[in-house]
Protein backbone atom coordinates (compact mmCIF):
# COMPACT_ATOMS: atom_id res chain seq x y z
CA UNK A 1 0.00 0.00 0.00
CA UNK A 2 2.62 2.54 0.80
CA UNK A 3 3.77 2.05 -3.38
CA UNK A 4 0.17 2.48 -4.26
CA UNK A 5 0.20 5.63 -6.51
CA UNK A 6 -3.08 7.34 -5.45
CA UNK A 7 -2.63 9.66 -8.21
CA UNK A 8 -3.73 7.17 -10.30
CA UNK A 9 -7.21 7.24 -9.05
CA UNK A 10 -7.73 10.84 -9.53
CA UNK A 11 -9.17 10.34 -12.83
CA UNK A 12 -11.78 7.86 -11.97
CA UNK A 13 -12.72 10.02 -8.73
CA UNK A 14 -13.13 12.56 -11.44
CA UNK A 15 -15.34 10.64 -13.32
CA UNK A 16 -17.67 10.01 -10.98
CA UNK A 17 -18.06 13.25 -10.01
CA UNK A 18 -18.67 14.68 -13.50
CA UNK A 19 -21.49 11.87 -13.75
CA UNK A 20 -23.44 12.80 -10.97
CA UNK A 21 -23.03 16.89 -11.59
CA UNK A 22 -24.33 15.66 -14.88
CA UNK A 23 -27.23 14.41 -14.14
CA UNK A 24 -27.97 16.59 -11.05
CA UNK A 25 -27.85 18.98 -13.80
CA UNK A 26 -29.79 16.99 -16.59
CA UNK A 27 -32.72 16.31 -14.03
CA UNK A 28 -32.89 19.05 -11.92
CA UNK A 29 -36.49 19.71 -12.25
CA UNK A 30 -36.56 16.32 -10.29
CA UNK A 31 -34.58 18.48 -7.64
CA UNK A 32 -37.65 20.62 -7.52
CA UNK A 33 -39.74 17.99 -6.66
CA UNK A 34 -41.42 17.54 -10.36
CA UNK A 35 -42.34 14.39 -11.35
CA UNK A 36 -41.91 12.77 -15.30
CA UNK A 37 -45.43 11.79 -15.94
CA UNK A 38 -44.09 8.26 -17.02
CA UNK A 39 -47.63 6.62 -19.20
CA UNK A 40 -46.33 3.12 -19.45
CA UNK A 41 -45.91 3.45 -14.97
CA UNK A 42 -49.37 5.12 -14.77
CA UNK A 43 -50.19 1.95 -16.62
CA UNK A 44 -48.59 -0.74 -14.89
CA UNK A 45 -50.29 1.23 -11.51
CA UNK A 46 -53.94 0.63 -13.29
CA UNK A 47 -53.00 -3.00 -13.77
CA UNK A 48 -51.36 -3.82 -10.34
CA UNK A 49 -53.71 -1.83 -8.51
CA UNK A 50 -56.37 -4.79 -7.59
CA UNK A 51 -53.22 -6.27 -6.47
CA UNK A 52 -52.55 -3.65 -3.76
CA UNK A 53 -56.01 -4.20 -2.75
CA UNK A 54 -55.75 -7.24 -1.86
CA UNK A 55 -53.14 -6.91 0.03
CA UNK A 56 -54.43 -3.99 1.84
CA UNK A 57 -56.74 -6.58 2.54
CA UNK A 58 -55.49 -9.84 3.12
CA UNK A 59 -51.55 -9.10 4.09
CA UNK A 60 -49.98 -10.38 1.02
CA UNK A 61 -50.18 -9.95 -2.72
CA UNK A 62 -52.68 -12.33 -4.95
CA UNK A 63 -51.14 -14.73 -7.41
CA UNK A 64 -53.95 -14.15 -9.78
CA UNK A 65 -55.74 -10.99 -11.28
CA UNK A 66 -58.42 -10.10 -13.57
CA UNK A 67 -57.00 -6.75 -14.10
CA UNK A 68 -54.76 -7.54 -17.28
CA UNK A 69 -55.94 -9.56 -20.48
CA UNK A 70 -58.73 -12.00 -19.34
CA UNK A 71 -56.50 -12.85 -16.60
CA UNK A 72 -53.02 -13.27 -15.52
CA UNK A 73 -50.59 -14.44 -13.17
CA UNK A 74 -50.07 -11.55 -10.57
CA UNK A 75 -46.97 -11.98 -9.50
CA UNK A 76 -45.43 -10.72 -12.73
CA UNK A 77 -46.52 -7.57 -12.36
CA UNK A 78 -46.61 -6.86 -8.37
CA UNK A 79 -45.31 -9.39 -5.66
CA UNK A 80 -43.33 -9.35 -2.22
CA UNK A 81 -39.76 -10.55 -2.32
CA UNK A 82 -39.24 -14.10 -1.06
CA UNK A 83 -36.04 -13.66 0.31
CA UNK A 84 -34.41 -10.25 2.03
CA UNK A 85 -30.98 -11.07 -0.27
CA UNK A 86 -31.12 -10.50 -3.73
CA UNK A 87 -28.71 -9.15 -6.19
CA UNK A 88 -30.35 -5.59 -5.99
CA UNK A 89 -27.92 -4.59 -3.27
CA UNK A 90 -25.27 -4.75 -5.90
CA UNK A 91 -27.20 -1.92 -7.57
CA UNK A 92 -26.00 0.34 -4.81
CA UNK A 93 -22.56 0.32 -5.90
CA UNK A 94 -23.62 0.85 -9.65
CA UNK A 95 -26.26 3.92 -9.16
CA UNK A 96 -25.03 5.19 -5.47
CA UNK A 97 -28.14 4.34 -4.44
CA UNK A 98 -29.87 7.82 -6.02
CA UNK A 99 -33.15 8.03 -6.58
CA UNK A 100 -34.69 7.99 -10.43
CA UNK A 101 -34.17 9.35 -13.21
CA UNK A 102 -30.38 10.31 -11.72
CA UNK A 103 -29.59 6.69 -10.90
CA UNK A 104 -30.45 6.09 -14.42
CA UNK A 105 -28.13 7.99 -16.39
CA UNK A 106 -25.53 7.95 -13.55
CA UNK A 107 -25.57 3.86 -14.18
CA UNK A 108 -25.72 4.00 -17.68
CA UNK A 109 -22.24 6.17 -17.33
CA UNK A 110 -20.18 4.66 -14.91
CA UNK A 111 -20.36 1.05 -16.50
CA UNK A 112 -19.80 2.50 -19.88
CA UNK A 113 -16.64 4.24 -18.12
CA UNK A 114 -15.55 0.75 -16.72
CA UNK A 115 -16.30 -0.77 -20.23
CA UNK A 116 -13.86 1.30 -21.44
CA UNK A 117 -11.30 1.09 -18.90
CA UNK A 118 -11.18 -2.66 -19.53
CA UNK A 119 -10.41 -1.80 -23.42
CA UNK A 120 -7.27 0.40 -21.88
CA UNK A 121 -8.54 3.76 -22.50
CA UNK A 122 -7.26 6.93 -20.95
CA UNK A 123 -9.95 8.00 -18.46
CA UNK A 124 -10.74 11.70 -19.71
CA UNK A 125 -11.36 9.78 -23.01
CA UNK A 126 -14.00 6.98 -20.88
CA UNK A 127 -15.51 10.06 -19.41
CA UNK A 128 -16.28 11.53 -22.59
CA UNK A 129 -17.63 7.79 -23.39
CA UNK A 130 -19.82 7.51 -20.74
CA UNK A 131 -22.06 10.62 -21.30
CA UNK A 132 -21.99 9.76 -25.08
CA UNK A 133 -23.50 6.36 -24.27
CA UNK A 134 -25.98 8.12 -21.60
CA UNK A 135 -27.31 10.50 -22.82
CA UNK A 136 -28.18 9.14 -26.07
CA UNK A 137 -31.81 10.16 -27.24
CA UNK A 138 -33.15 7.16 -27.11
CA UNK A 139 -32.49 6.88 -23.02
CA UNK A 140 -34.46 10.36 -21.95
CA UNK A 141 -37.10 9.20 -24.37
CA UNK A 142 -37.45 5.53 -22.59
CA UNK A 143 -37.83 7.01 -19.26
CA UNK A 144 -39.98 10.04 -19.95
CA UNK A 145 -42.80 7.20 -21.43
CA UNK A 146 -41.44 4.53 -18.35
CA UNK A 147 -39.79 1.83 -20.00
CA UNK A 148 -37.87 2.05 -16.25
CA UNK A 149 -37.02 -1.84 -16.34
CA UNK A 150 -35.34 -1.45 -20.05
CA UNK A 151 -33.40 1.76 -18.80
CA UNK A 152 -31.57 -0.36 -16.38
CA UNK A 153 -31.20 -3.01 -18.64
CA UNK A 154 -29.41 -0.92 -21.06
CA UNK A 155 -27.22 0.61 -18.15
CA UNK A 156 -25.91 -3.07 -16.92
CA UNK A 157 -25.15 -3.99 -20.31
CA UNK A 158 -21.56 -2.88 -20.32
CA UNK A 159 -20.39 -4.57 -17.00
CA UNK A 160 -21.46 -7.70 -18.94
CA UNK A 161 -19.40 -6.95 -21.55
CA UNK A 162 -16.35 -5.43 -19.56
CA UNK A 163 -16.23 -9.38 -17.77
CA UNK A 164 -16.27 -11.31 -20.74
CA UNK A 165 -13.42 -9.13 -22.20
CA UNK A 166 -11.83 -9.45 -19.02
CA UNK A 167 -11.94 -12.72 -19.08
CA UNK A 168 -10.55 -12.77 -22.34
CA UNK A 169 -7.33 -10.88 -21.08
CA UNK A 170 -7.06 -13.59 -18.68
CA UNK A 171 -7.91 -11.26 -15.48
CA UNK A 172 -10.12 -14.08 -14.77
CA UNK A 173 -11.17 -13.46 -11.24
CA UNK A 174 -12.20 -9.91 -11.89
CA UNK A 175 -13.82 -10.98 -14.97
CA UNK A 176 -15.64 -13.27 -13.69
CA UNK A 177 -16.68 -11.06 -10.50
CA UNK A 178 -18.11 -8.46 -12.93
CA UNK A 179 -19.58 -10.70 -15.61
CA UNK A 180 -21.72 -12.69 -13.15
CA UNK A 181 -22.62 -9.36 -10.91
CA UNK A 182 -23.26 -7.12 -14.17
CA UNK A 183 -25.41 -9.74 -15.69
CA UNK A 184 -27.18 -11.27 -13.00
CA UNK A 185 -28.13 -7.30 -12.13
CA UNK A 186 -29.33 -7.00 -15.76
CA UNK A 187 -31.46 -10.26 -15.54
CA UNK A 188 -32.83 -8.73 -12.21
CA UNK A 189 -34.74 -6.44 -14.73
CA UNK A 190 -36.90 -8.72 -16.16
CA UNK A 191 -36.57 -6.93 -19.66
CA UNK A 192 -35.30 -9.89 -21.43
CA UNK A 193 -35.27 -8.23 -24.74
CA UNK A 194 -32.09 -6.11 -23.81
CA UNK A 195 -30.91 -9.02 -22.15
CA UNK A 196 -31.60 -10.44 -25.51
CA UNK A 197 -29.23 -8.16 -27.37
CA UNK A 198 -26.95 -8.08 -24.34
CA UNK A 199 -26.68 -11.59 -25.60
CA UNK A 200 -25.94 -10.80 -29.34
CA UNK A 201 -23.07 -8.51 -28.32
CA UNK A 202 -21.15 -11.30 -26.73
CA UNK A 203 -21.84 -13.68 -29.32
CA UNK A 204 -20.15 -11.08 -32.08
CA UNK A 205 -17.26 -10.37 -29.22
CA UNK A 206 -16.55 -14.26 -28.29
CA UNK A 207 -16.33 -15.27 -32.41
CA UNK A 208 -14.16 -12.24 -33.11
CA UNK A 209 -11.54 -13.45 -29.67
CA UNK A 210 -11.82 -17.39 -31.52
CA UNK A 211 -10.84 -15.71 -34.78
CA UNK A 212 -7.75 -14.02 -32.47
CA UNK A 213 -7.20 -17.61 -31.21
CA UNK A 214 -6.95 -19.31 -33.93
CA UNK A 215 -4.74 -17.27 -35.69
CA UNK A 216 -2.41 -17.09 -32.22
CA UNK A 217 -2.90 -20.53 -31.55
CA UNK A 218 -4.07 -20.20 -28.31
CA UNK A 219 -6.81 -22.05 -28.29
CA UNK A 220 -6.14 -23.63 -24.75
CA UNK A 221 -7.41 -19.58 -23.56
CA UNK A 222 -10.17 -19.61 -25.55
CA UNK A 223 -11.60 -22.96 -23.69
CA UNK A 224 -10.54 -21.66 -20.53
CA UNK A 225 -12.57 -18.51 -21.07
CA UNK A 226 -15.35 -19.61 -22.37
CA UNK A 227 -15.82 -22.34 -19.36
CA UNK A 228 -15.63 -19.53 -17.01
CA UNK A 229 -17.85 -17.42 -18.94
CA UNK A 230 -20.39 -19.89 -19.39
CA UNK A 231 -20.01 -20.69 -15.73
CA UNK A 232 -20.61 -17.30 -14.84
CA UNK A 233 -23.81 -16.92 -17.12
CA UNK A 234 -25.54 -19.81 -15.22
CA UNK A 235 -25.05 -18.63 -12.16
CA UNK A 236 -26.46 -15.10 -13.15
CA UNK A 237 -29.00 -16.39 -14.26
CA UNK A 238 -29.75 -18.73 -11.03
CA UNK A 239 -29.62 -15.77 -8.92
CA UNK A 240 -33.66 -14.40 -10.64
CA UNK A 241 -34.59 -17.78 -11.22
CA UNK A 242 -37.36 -17.30 -8.95
CA UNK A 243 -38.66 -14.48 -11.71
CA UNK A 244 -37.29 -16.23 -14.58
CA UNK A 245 -38.47 -19.62 -14.87
CA UNK A 246 -42.32 -18.76 -14.34
CA UNK A 247 -42.32 -16.08 -16.77
CA UNK A 248 -40.86 -18.38 -19.30
CA UNK A 249 -43.50 -20.61 -17.91
CA UNK A 250 -46.15 -17.99 -18.72
CA UNK A 251 -44.97 -17.29 -21.67
CA UNK A 252 -45.75 -20.29 -23.42
CA UNK A 253 -49.30 -19.41 -22.71
CA UNK A 254 -49.16 -16.33 -24.09
CA UNK A 255 -48.91 -14.92 -27.45
CA UNK A 256 -44.82 -14.65 -27.28
CA UNK A 257 -45.16 -18.50 -27.28
CA UNK A 258 -47.11 -19.09 -29.36
CA UNK A 259 -50.01 -21.31 -27.73
CA UNK A 260 -52.56 -18.58 -26.63
CA UNK A 261 -56.14 -19.01 -27.78
CA UNK A 262 -56.07 -15.49 -28.36
CA UNK A 263 -53.65 -16.56 -31.21
CA UNK A 264 -54.73 -16.61 -34.97
CA UNK A 265 -52.53 -19.40 -36.51
CA UNK A 266 -53.66 -19.14 -39.43
CA UNK A 267 -52.74 -15.92 -39.81
CA UNK A 268 -50.80 -15.09 -43.59
CA UNK A 269 -47.42 -14.23 -40.78
CA UNK A 270 -47.89 -16.23 -37.99
CA UNK A 271 -45.14 -18.24 -36.55
CA UNK A 272 -44.77 -21.33 -34.71
CA UNK A 273 -43.83 -20.35 -31.48
CA UNK A 274 -43.77 -16.75 -31.54
CA UNK A 275 -45.60 -13.68 -32.34
CA UNK A 276 -47.45 -13.29 -35.65
CA UNK A 277 -45.06 -11.22 -37.87
CA UNK A 278 -47.42 -8.25 -38.35
CA UNK A 279 -47.47 -7.60 -34.70
CA UNK A 280 -44.00 -8.21 -34.25
CA UNK A 281 -42.33 -6.11 -36.66
CA UNK A 282 -44.41 -2.99 -36.58
CA UNK A 283 -41.87 -0.77 -35.55
CA UNK A 284 -39.48 -1.29 -37.80
CA UNK A 285 -37.05 1.28 -39.04
CA UNK A 286 -36.82 2.65 -42.40
CA UNK A 287 -33.93 1.57 -44.71
CA UNK A 288 -32.99 5.17 -45.26
CA UNK A 289 -34.29 6.55 -41.35
CA UNK A 290 -31.08 4.88 -40.15
CA UNK A 291 -29.33 7.94 -40.99
CA UNK A 292 -31.42 9.84 -38.02
CA UNK A 293 -28.35 8.12 -35.88
CA UNK A 294 -26.67 11.18 -37.05
CA UNK A 295 -29.36 13.37 -38.51
CA UNK A 296 -31.85 13.84 -35.44
CA UNK A 297 -34.60 15.03 -37.60
CA UNK A 298 -33.79 14.02 -41.21
CA UNK A 299 -37.65 12.10 -40.49
CA UNK A 300 -39.22 15.02 -38.43
CA UNK A 301 -39.03 14.07 -34.57
CA UNK A 302 -41.01 12.78 -32.09
CA UNK A 303 -45.22 12.76 -32.58
CA UNK A 304 -47.11 14.61 -30.42
CA UNK A 305 -44.48 15.81 -28.78
CA UNK A 306 -43.76 19.61 -28.79
CA UNK A 307 -41.10 19.64 -32.05
CA UNK A 308 -42.48 22.91 -33.09
CA UNK A 309 -42.97 26.13 -31.28
CA UNK A 310 -43.57 28.00 -34.33
CA UNK A 311 -44.81 25.72 -37.91
CA UNK A 312 -46.00 27.42 -41.03
CA UNK A 313 -48.43 24.59 -41.72
CA UNK A 314 -50.25 25.94 -37.84
CA UNK A 315 -50.45 29.38 -39.19
CA UNK A 316 -52.27 27.62 -42.21
CA UNK A 317 -54.85 25.92 -39.79
CA UNK A 318 -55.27 29.29 -37.62
CA UNK A 319 -55.62 31.38 -40.86
CA UNK A 320 -58.72 28.72 -41.66
CA UNK A 321 -60.02 28.65 -37.66
CA UNK A 322 -58.14 26.33 -35.67
CA UNK A 323 -57.22 28.27 -32.16
CA UNK A 324 -53.89 28.76 -32.13
CA UNK A 325 -52.54 26.29 -29.42
CA UNK A 326 -54.84 23.35 -31.12
CA UNK A 327 -53.19 23.94 -34.88
CA UNK A 328 -49.75 23.55 -32.64
CA UNK A 329 -50.41 20.66 -31.44
CA UNK A 330 -51.90 19.10 -34.48
CA UNK A 331 -48.72 20.05 -36.31
CA UNK A 332 -46.74 18.56 -33.55
CA UNK A 333 -48.88 15.00 -33.87
CA UNK A 334 -47.90 14.90 -37.20
CA UNK A 335 -44.04 15.94 -36.95
CA UNK A 336 -42.67 12.51 -37.59
CA UNK A 337 -43.22 10.87 -41.58
CA UNK A 338 -40.92 8.04 -41.14
CA UNK A 339 -41.71 4.32 -41.52
CA UNK A 340 -42.64 3.64 -37.83
CA UNK A 341 -46.25 4.05 -36.89
CA UNK A 342 -45.15 6.54 -34.42
CA UNK A 343 -42.48 7.61 -32.67
CA UNK A 344 -41.38 9.49 -29.18
CA UNK A 345 -37.90 10.71 -30.84
CA UNK A 346 -35.37 9.30 -33.47
CA UNK A 347 -32.35 7.58 -32.15
CA UNK A 348 -29.80 9.82 -32.19
CA UNK A 349 -26.14 8.85 -31.37
CA UNK A 350 -24.39 11.74 -32.04
CA UNK A 351 -22.83 12.84 -35.74
CA UNK A 352 -19.48 13.61 -33.68
CA UNK A 353 -19.85 9.54 -32.88
CA UNK A 354 -20.51 8.28 -35.90
CA UNK A 355 -17.45 10.24 -37.30
CA UNK A 356 -15.30 8.49 -34.68
CA UNK A 357 -16.59 5.25 -35.35
CA UNK A 358 -15.79 5.45 -39.09
CA UNK A 359 -12.61 6.94 -38.34
CA UNK A 360 -12.47 3.77 -36.56
CA UNK A 361 -12.55 1.41 -38.78
CA UNK A 362 -10.15 2.58 -40.92
CA UNK A 363 -7.54 3.32 -38.11
CA UNK A 364 -8.10 0.66 -35.38
CA UNK A 365 -5.51 -2.13 -35.56
CA UNK A 366 -7.74 -4.28 -32.72
CA UNK A 367 -9.63 -7.77 -32.77
CA UNK A 368 -12.31 -5.57 -30.39
CA UNK A 369 -12.85 -3.52 -34.09
CA UNK A 370 -14.37 -6.41 -35.83
CA UNK A 371 -17.19 -7.27 -33.39
CA UNK A 372 -18.09 -4.38 -33.09
CA UNK A 373 -18.57 -3.31 -36.42
CA UNK A 374 -19.90 -6.68 -37.20
CA UNK A 375 -22.63 -6.34 -33.76
CA UNK A 376 -23.08 -3.10 -35.49
CA UNK A 377 -23.90 -4.14 -38.99
CA UNK A 378 -26.24 -6.90 -37.41
CA UNK A 379 -28.40 -4.78 -35.21
CA UNK A 380 -28.96 -2.41 -38.16
CA UNK A 381 -30.36 -5.25 -40.36
CA UNK A 382 -32.28 -6.68 -37.45
CA UNK A 383 -33.59 -2.95 -36.73
CA UNK A 384 -35.18 -2.24 -40.47
CA UNK A 385 -37.34 -5.40 -39.69
CA UNK A 386 -40.25 -5.79 -42.43
CA UNK A 387 -38.37 -3.10 -44.45
CA UNK A 388 -35.59 -5.86 -45.01
CA UNK A 389 -38.08 -9.27 -44.72
CA UNK A 390 -36.59 -11.70 -46.88
CA UNK A 391 -33.49 -11.67 -44.65
CA UNK A 392 -35.56 -10.80 -40.89
CA UNK A 393 -38.52 -13.31 -41.21
CA UNK A 394 -35.85 -15.56 -42.01
CA UNK A 395 -34.13 -14.37 -38.34
CA UNK A 396 -36.94 -14.35 -36.87
CA UNK A 397 -38.27 -17.56 -37.63
CA UNK A 398 -34.86 -19.49 -36.55
CA UNK A 399 -32.72 -17.25 -34.71
CA UNK A 400 -33.11 -18.73 -31.22
CA UNK A 401 -35.69 -17.29 -28.94
CA UNK A 402 -35.74 -13.76 -31.38
CA UNK A 403 -39.61 -14.60 -31.90
CA UNK A 404 -40.34 -13.91 -28.75
CA UNK A 405 -39.43 -10.13 -29.10
CA UNK A 406 -41.46 -6.97 -30.89
CA UNK A 407 -40.30 -3.93 -32.18
CA UNK A 408 -36.89 -3.92 -34.26
CA UNK A 409 -36.19 -0.49 -33.92
CA UNK A 410 -34.78 -1.79 -30.30
CA UNK A 411 -32.06 -3.54 -31.56
CA UNK A 412 -29.90 -0.44 -32.37
CA UNK A 413 -29.11 -0.19 -28.69
CA UNK A 414 -26.87 -2.53 -29.49
CA UNK A 415 -25.42 0.27 -32.26
CA UNK A 416 -25.91 3.33 -29.08
CA UNK A 417 -23.14 0.74 -27.30
CA UNK A 418 -20.85 -0.53 -29.89
CA UNK A 419 -20.76 3.00 -31.77
CA UNK A 420 -19.05 5.17 -29.06
CA UNK A 421 -16.87 2.14 -27.91
CA UNK A 422 -15.10 2.31 -31.40
CA UNK A 423 -14.91 5.82 -31.26
CA UNK A 424 -13.28 6.15 -28.03
CA UNK A 425 -10.56 3.65 -29.42
CA UNK A 426 -10.33 5.91 -32.73
CA UNK A 427 -10.11 9.19 -30.33
CA UNK A 428 -7.28 7.38 -27.83
CA UNK A 429 -5.63 6.88 -31.64
CA UNK A 430 -5.51 9.95 -32.32
CA UNK A 431 -4.51 11.56 -29.35
CA UNK A 432 -2.20 9.01 -27.19
CA UNK A 433 -1.28 6.89 -30.21
CA UNK A 434 -3.19 3.41 -29.13
CA UNK A 435 -3.52 1.61 -25.31
CA UNK A 436 -2.95 2.87 -22.18
CA UNK A 437 1.30 2.19 -22.22
CA UNK A 438 0.47 1.47 -18.31
CA UNK A 439 -2.55 -0.52 -18.77
CA UNK A 440 -1.20 -3.04 -21.40
CA UNK A 441 -1.77 -6.97 -21.16
CA UNK A 442 -2.78 -9.50 -23.42
CA UNK A 443 -4.65 -9.02 -25.76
Amino acid sequence: MKNFDWKKLLPHVAAIIIFLIVALIYCKPALEGKVVNQSDVSQWKGMAQQSFEYKEKHGHFPLWTNSMFSGMPAYLIAMDPTHPVTPLYLSWIFTLNLPKPFNFFFLACFSFYILLMTLRINPWIGIMGGLAYAYSTYDPIIIAVGHDTKMLAIGYAPLVIAGLLLIFRRKYLLGAALLTTGFALQATTSHMQIVFYTLLILGAATISYLIYCIKHNDLKNFAISMAIALGCGLVALGCDAINLLPTYEYSKESIRGGESELKNDAAKNSTKGGLDKDYAFRWSYGIPEIFTLMVPGIYGGSQGGEEYSKSAFADKLSEVGYPEEQALAYANGISYWGDQPFTSGPIYVGAVICFLFVLGIFIINDWNKWWLIGASIFAIILSWGKNLEGVNYFLFDYLPMYKKFRAPSMSLVIVQLCFPVLGAMALQKILFGGLDKHRQGPP
